[in-house]
């Protein structure tokens, strides 16, 4: 017997090599794409789909023709994902959950609900309070109402004034003093907070640009 290894050997155990490899892993060998005009592409007919819908979602409404409207129903008529119902519910949501996160100091909460000027005033005032041991506690006992006094659009944002009358106790104590140990009795506090949001945005949240305290 011839000792050594032919090139036709050496051939044949490198492909009897891949083929159990090949199948070990689970995977079939691959096959001559010569032979196959397919190749991994999407339908023309989703592509199309997918470019109809981003037209649809980026198309912006003309405002030549609301020129008479005012108020909400220009609100409405701007931006067609705004309902009123919808708004003030989220509005009455969101005056307990930004006092929440100032007592928390929740920064990822307060980041994600408003302007970023505000913010910056907010953690200054944190800041501030800390450097005294000092913190603040405002305690919502009840909203009493939630309405719309202004509704307008600057360019293609639109900006609502919502009022609010609420029942809460707003103090400002020593670090060490949990919200539970704050004995002082809520008052009537009156105040107009200003949410602003671009008509084309896809993001359906408002956002906070300021807060205006009237009693």
């Amino acid at each position: 017997m011839q000792a050594g290894f032919s090139a036709l050997d050496i051939v044949f155990l490198i492909l009897l090599a891949v083929f159990i490899v090949s199948r070990f892993m689970g995977n079939q060998l691959p096959k001559d794409d010569k032979k196959s005009k397919k190749v991994v592409k999407f339908p023309e007919d989703v592509i199309k789909e997918v470019e109809k819908v981003q037209k649809e979602q980026k198309k912006k409404v003309s405002l030549k023709h609301l020129e008479g409207l005012s108020g909400v129903k220009l609100i409405e008529q701007a931006d067609k994902d705004f309902k009123k119902k919808e708004f003030l519910s989220g509005a009455e949501l969101a005056y307990q959950m930004y006092y929440d996160a100032i007592n928390d100091k929740d920064e990822d909460t307060l980041e994600g609900m408003v302007a970023p000027r505000h913010f910056d005033e907010i953690m200054e005032s944190v800041e501030t309070l800390e450097s005294e041991n000092k913190k603040r506690f405002v305690l919502i006992e009840k909203i009493e109402n939630v309405e719309i006094v202004e509704a307008k659009l600057h360019g293609r944002t639109a900006i609502i004034d919502v009022k609010y009358v609420a029942q809460q106790t707003d103090v400002i104590e020593s670090e060490d003093l949990s919200e539970d140990d704050v004995e002082k009795a809520p008052s009537e506090v009156v105040s107009i907070w200003t949410w602003a949001r671009s008509i084309d945005s896809e993001d359906l949240n408002w956002e906070l640009e300021r807060i205006t305290l009237l009693s």
